[in-house]
């Protein structure tokens, strides 16, 4: 790893570059308490750029404990940081920004991921499908390091705003969301180059439970190829069969989803207009 932090409390990076470090991650954060990222770039680390994995010490499975248990909400930000190539070269590719339990369910998380660049088009593919990309974004409570199957959300909301995802022949969803109350997608830009890309809401996974994605908001989202937004079903095993399957872009519209339901509460158009207590005589 570019560099591998157990039991971090408030951690911060500012200004940090991991640059070609084609073995694995760029920084894997064992944090418990608030993140933040600022100004970063990891370009061709061979798996996850930044990885943040909550494992309490009581945890059983055949990972070491890494952390104290939260005492508090946490809050983690990724804002101005940008992602290219990760995971083309090493053994363990995935989610280049990975976020595995950052909250509790006694002490929810929020997280911000803000003026962000997601860019991948690997150079050689692999895999028997000519891959040349793996995902962006990963929200979701992990079964080697959630200790019990869930009965409410680990994460009180998800905000991604103003960020570019930009992806070729990618072999998984650009984003994997599970376990959150709300869900906001504002001002993003979506490229799927080659194949079709897939915003994935609510994949059941062994530690779930009856824990999901309830609301979700896509404000103002524009697409280029088809990338759409998917929301699986209780049964795991669906794979085909979704709740709600429908196009991510929402270029001056706001759509608002009940993503337990996958029914569509509101689909209304952003006014343009300046209202008049804000326009100033001159």
């Amino acid at each position: 790893w570019g560099l591998r932090a157990h039991n971090m409390p408030e951690a911060l990076f500012e200004d940090v570059d991991v640059f070609s470090n084609l073995n694995s991650h760029g920084l894997y954060v064992s944090p418990y308490e608030d993140t933040t990222f600022n100004r970063c770039t990891f370009i061709r680390c061979g798996a996850q750029g930044m990885q943040l994995t909550y494992r309490p010490q009581d945890t059983t499975q055949s990972y070491q404990g890494d952390n104290r248990h939260f005492t508090k909400k946490t809050t983690h930000i990724l804002r101005d940081s940008h992602f290219i190539d990760c995971g083309e070269t090493g053994p363990s590719r995935s989610f280049a920004a990975t976020y595995q339990n950052p909250g509790s369910q006694e002490f929810k998380a929020s997280v911000l991921v803000e003026n962000c660049s997601f860019v991948e088009a690997y150079s050689q593919s692999f895999g028997r499908f000519d891959w040349k990309s793996t995902g962006a974004l990963l929200l979701s409570p992990m079964p080697f390091s959630q200790p019990e199957v869930l009965t409410s959300n680990i994460t009180e909301k998800l905000e991604v705003k103003n960020c570019l995802f930009d992806y070729t022949e990618g072999d998984r969803p650009i984003a994997l969301i599970r376990s959150t109350d709300e869900v906001l997608f504002e001002d993003c830009m979506f490229i799927a180059r080659d194949y079709q890309g897939v915003i994935s809401v609510n994949a059941a996974n062994a530690h779930t439970g009856t824990s999901k994605v309830k609301r979700i908001v896509l404000r103002n989202n524009k697409t280029e190829g088809t990338v759409l937004l998917r929301i699986s079903k209780d049964d795991p095993m669906q794979w085909n069969d979704w709740l709600l399957n429908m196009d991510m872009d929402t270029e001056g519209r706001e759509v608002v989803i009940d993503a337990e339901t996958g029914t569509i509460i509101s689909d209304r158009r952003l006014s343009a207009e300046i209202p008049p207590e804000f326009i100033e005589d001159v």
